[in-house]
């Protein structure tokens, strides 16, 4: 019974470490203030029909758009 709850527990952590990777970091600097109550938004909008991707960033004051093929390499 232990050696089934032990083998339980590393399937279920090891599912949990492994569920998403990182393709693509980028530093982006949005005009938001410390302790604001502002908050930053994000929209991601993908083109079926070539798999591209944008992803809006919005704060306070201006927009920033990302934009990526289908591989995920910044276009623009």
């Amino acid at each position: 019974m232990k050696n089934l709850i032990l083998f339980v527990l590393i399937i279920n952590t090891s599912s949990i470490l492994s569920s998403q990777e990182v393709l693509h970091e980028r530093k982006v600097k949005l005009k938001s203030f410390f302790l604001s109550t502002d908050k930053n938004e994000s929209f991601p909008v993908v083109n079926t029909e070539n798999g591209e991707i944008g992803l809006f960033l919005l704060d306070k004051k201006e927009i920033k758009s990302l934009i990526f093929d289908k591989n995920y390499v910044l276009k623009d």
